[in-house]
């Protein structure tokens, strides 16, 4: 969504298609997105885990942190709760404002 309002907003400003294109590419490079489901029922029936995953997940109350990468999800770690996740995604956030630039 954050792309796509860009893109939309640079179109406004005048600019040509070509440039759209080439920032949106350079945005998207420098983008990251992470995502942690509650459950694993519908990353089971996608068939990106195992049914034996989704029960050890569920049986030890793992959670998977998902980045999108590369036009898919990977798994970039695996917490054993929601307070960790928070803890995991607050200390990236902190070495990727330490380590890069932030661009617009």
């Amino acid at each position: 969504s954050f792309l796509i309002k860009k893109g939309i907003e640079l179109v406004e400003q005048g600019h040509e298609i070509s440039e759209v294109t080439a920032k949106l590419n350079e945005l998207r490079e420098h983008t990251r997105l992470y995502l942690f489901p509650s459950n694993l029922d519908q990353l089971k029936r996608s068939g990106r885990v195992s049914g034996g995953q989704a029960i050890l997940a569920s049986l030890f109350n793992i959670k998977p942190i998902l980045a999108i990468e590369d036009g898919g999800a990977k798994i970039k770690d695996k917490v054993r709760t929601e307070k960790k996740v928070i803890s995991w995604l607050i200390n990236n956030l902190k070495t990727d404002l330490e380590t890069k630039s932030v661009k617009k």
